[in-house]
């Protein structure tokens, strides 16, 4: 009677799961439809000019705090 009732339980629980599942699957689906998009619009637009970029990014990034972490500390001197 015991296994009856799990049996009866496990169905009715992955019946229940198995169409969040699909919805799952489809919102998935369609976020990559999106995302595939966005890429072809950037692919479309072309190369960008990283010698033009890097001399904005020197000319005004102190002014807007573009700044990145602090790098690792170095070596030690002589005491």
């Amino acid at each position: 009677m015991h296994r009856l009732a799990a049996l009866i339980f496990l169905t009715f629980s992955l019946g229940c799961r198995e169409s969040d599942l699909e919805q799952r699957v489809a919102d998935q689906s369609k976020k990559l439809d999106e995302q595939q998009t966005r890429l072809g619009t950037i692919e479309r637009k072309g190369d960008v000019d990283a010698v033009k970029v890097a001399g904005e990014l020197l000319a005004k990034g102190k002014q807007y705090k573009l700044e990145g972490p602090p790098g690792p500390p170095g070596p030690q001197g002589v005491e």
